[in-house]
């Protein structure tokens, strides 16, 4: 998903080799913004590994949930920061394309991969009205006594 920004950046870059500092600058407002979220992040991991079974739920409710609901808006106030800071358009469009892709793997990929189940094949898909019911076996009453 990122490599048209990735084409279209190293092509800016290729045609005005002056270029490069406007996405260096770029790159140092960005990683003002989201340093922080990272931090939070890998501190959030980090409690996970090590705290105990009781300490580790618990901070996985008050960190990962939060970060996860706030993660949208740590993107976008990236690429606001960009547009201010570097007021260069063709450097603005590129990180707004490069956050719609972050923004949009996991609404893209995460009901392919959890289709998948957790042995990594493909779902088995019903054929018939009788595969799809969970109640497809014999009944109760049909089952021979001691089965």
């Amino acid at each position: 998903m990122l490599a048209p920004v990735v084409v279209l950046g190293t092509a800016d870059v290729l045609v005005g080799p002056g270029r490069v500092a406007v996405y260096r600058d770029a790159g140092v407002v960005m990683l003002a913004v989201y340093a922080p979220y990272a931090a939070l992040v890998l501190l959030a991991l980090a409690g996970y590994l090590t705290l105990g079974w009781r300490s580790r739920f618990l901070a996985s409710a008050l960190l990962p949930g939060p970060l996860t609901l706030v993660r949208p808006a740590v993107v976008l106030a990236g690429v606001v920061v960009v547009a201010v800071a570097t007021r260069d358009v063709v450097a603005t469009a590129l990180v707004l394309g490069a956050a719609a892709a972050v923004l949009a793997v996991e609404p893209v990929a995460g009901p392919r991969w959890y289709a998948r189940g957790l042995t990594g094949a493909p779902p088995v898909l019903a054929t018939t009205p009788a595969a799809a019911s969970p109640s497809s076996g014999p009944t109760r009453a049909a089952r021979a006594p001691g089965e």
